[in-house]
C-alpha cells in the first residue's frame, strides 16, 4: 500500500510535494511565468489596479448595501463577479496569469473585510434523554446475553 502511494512521487517528483506517506499535488502560482519567460507579469502594478480600479468600485457598492445582507448571496453575487471580472482583466492588462498570489491575497483581503461573519449557523445536536439511552443498551446486552445462553445450551 505505501508503495503505491509513493509511485507518482517518484514518477512526477516534480508536480507532487511528499511527505513520509502521502503525496499531494504541488500548488504554485504563477509557475506558468516560470515556463514562459517572454510575458512579464507587473505585480506593482496588478496590486494598485485592484485595489484602486476595482476595489474602488466594490467597496462603494457594499457600502450601499446594509451590512445585515452583505452574507445574502443574491445582494452581493452581481457586485462579487464583477469583482472577479474586473481582477482578471487586470491580471491580463499587467501581464500576469490568473489566478496569482497576489490575485490570492487580494480577495483574502476582500473576504476578512466583507464576509468574515458569513459562515453558517448550525443548531447543536442534543444529546439523547438518559432514560432511553438507558432502556437500548438494556435491551442490547440482555439479548447477548440471550444469546450466550443459546449457544451454551445448544453445545
Amino acid at each position: 500500500m505505501i508503495a503505491y502511494l509513493l509511485l507518482p512521487a517518484v514518477i512526477l517528483r516534480k508536480q507532487c510535494v511528499c511527505s513520509t506517506f502521502f503525496c499531494f499535488p504541488a500548488e504554485h502560482f504563477q509557475d506558468q511565468e516560470n515556463e514562459m519567460s517572454y510575458r512579464n507579469c507587473h505585480r506593482g502594478n496588478l496590486r494598485e489596479l485592484s485595489h484602486q480600479y476595482c476595489g474602488k468600485t466594490f467597496h462603494a457598492e457594499m457600502h450601499d448595501i446594509h451590512k445585515d445582507d452583505w452574507c445574502v448571496l443574491k445582494h452581493i453575487a452581481r457586485i462579487y463577479n464583477e469583482l472577479t471580472l474586473c481582477v482578471e482583466f487586470a491580471t491580463s492588462v499587467t501581464g500576469c496569469y490568473f489566478p496569482n498570489s497576489d490575485v490570492q491575497d487580494y480577495f483574502f483581503y476582500i473576504h476578512s473585510t466583507y464576509f468574515h461573519n458569513c459562515t453558517e449557523k448550525e443548531e447543536p445536536l442534543k444529546d439523547a434523554p438518559t432514560s432511553l439511552v438507558v432502556a437500548l443498551t438494556i435491551i442490547e446486552v440482555s439479548f447477548i446475553l440471550v444469546l450466550v445462553c443459546l449457544v451454551l445450551w445448544k453445545s
